[in-house]
């Protein structure tokens, strides 16, 4: 009988997810498990259509003062999911990335509760901000990368939330080839941070930026679909950082002697390779995380403080992907269209 009614509900799950239907999502993370945070399928859409309808009637109604609230920790994910359903590009390629951070303080109750009239308020500031820093990022063919928020102290009643805002370079995508030992190949030689062995100018890309979008063009190439008359967000966002050497994960660029600078081809394999198994393997298999959405590698170098060294830093963001009617979430929107 117990095997009779795991089959049932196998089928029914199946059924469920054969087609895009209207209040149908599919989240899907990287052990393939749902979420705790989503108590079922249709929660996490629910959550951020409903949060936009009620910002819209804040917004037309601002002398409204009713008085109800919702918990911070709510606040902070609903802002957080609705901002990228709604204006982050997070499936489109980048050459080029840039963090953006601002700090916003939002009251909070003595039970740990915000008032909606706040929120909605908090997040038009939210959206301000994030436009303008979009604006003036300097990009010629811009992206909006994604959007993620937290609260970093609650003082006074008082709680400080930070916004980090990645905007980028739109490019194209470029499948990746295929390599046994990676995707670098004789004359690959570039400088940790800034141009080729040969020509360590500021105008060309460094490995950390060739590493960067290498990395990307694999995530993009793990993108599943969504079906007809649906799309794909992410939510449960999480940006997991780290430094290769001795104390980071093992195996990505790290030297001692800061004078060579200079990665050749067969390194570069082994660094990228490194940096692969770091973000779809060991990073996932440590901690409960959905899929790699972007990342960001950058050079440092330390020749001030013992012990010295040449190393990169590298930062991953994770989410879960859920699969939802396009009628129901609505288009991904331009942030700079008024």
């Amino acid at each position: 009988m117990k095997k009779l009614a795991t089959l049932l509900i196998a089928v029914a799950i199946m059924l469920g997810l054969s087609q895009c239907k209207r209040n149908s999502v599919d989240v899907v993370s990287q052990n393939g498990t749902s979420p705790e945070s989503i108590v079922n399928d249709n929660d996490a859409v629910k959550r951020i259509v409903k949060f936009k309808k009620m910002l819209s009637y804040y917004k037309s109604n601002p002398d409204i003062k009713d008085g109800e609230t919702m918990s911070l920790s709510e606040a902070i994910s609903d802002i957080e999911n609705t901002f990228n359903a709604t204006y982050s590009y997070s499936e489109d390629m980048y050459s080029e990335s840039m963090n953006h951070e601002f700090i916003l303080n939002l009251n909070v109750d003595s039970n740990g509760n915000v008032l909606i009239t706040d929120l909605a308020t908090l997040y038009d500031q939210i959206v301000a901000s994030a436009r303008n820093a979009y604006a003036n990022d300097g990009f010629e063919n811009k992206i909006f990368i994604s959007l993620l928020a937290d609260v970093i102290v609650v003082n006074n009643n008082v709680a400080v939330i930070k916004i980090k805002a990645t905007t980028g370079e739109r490019t194209n995508y470029n499948p990746p080839i295929p390599h046994i030992d990676g995707p670098f190949r004789p004359g690959d030689d570039y400088h940790y941070d800034h141009g080729t062995c040969i020509d360590p100018s500021f105008e060309d890309d460094g490995a950390d930026e060739i590493f960067t979008t290498k990395l990307l063009e694999i995530i993009n190439s793990k993108i599943i679909a969504p079906q007809a008359g649906c799309r794909n967000i992410y939510v449960n966002r999480e940006l997991i950082s780290f430094i290769g050497g001795p104390n980071g994960r093992p195996g990505i660029f790290y030297r001692t002697d800061t004078t060579d600078v200079c990665i050749t081809y067969d390194y570069m394999n082994d660094y990228w390779y490194a940096e692969k198994r770091a973000i779809f393997i060991t990073i996932p298999q440590q901690q409960e995380l959905g899929m790699p959405l972007g990342v960001f590698v950058s050079g440092q170098i330390n020749n001030t403080i013992p012990p010295y060294y040449i190393t990169h830093y590298t930062e991953v963001e994770y989410g879960d992907r859920i699969e939802a009617s396009i009628d129901e979430i609505g288009e991904i929107q331009d942030l700079l269209a008024y």
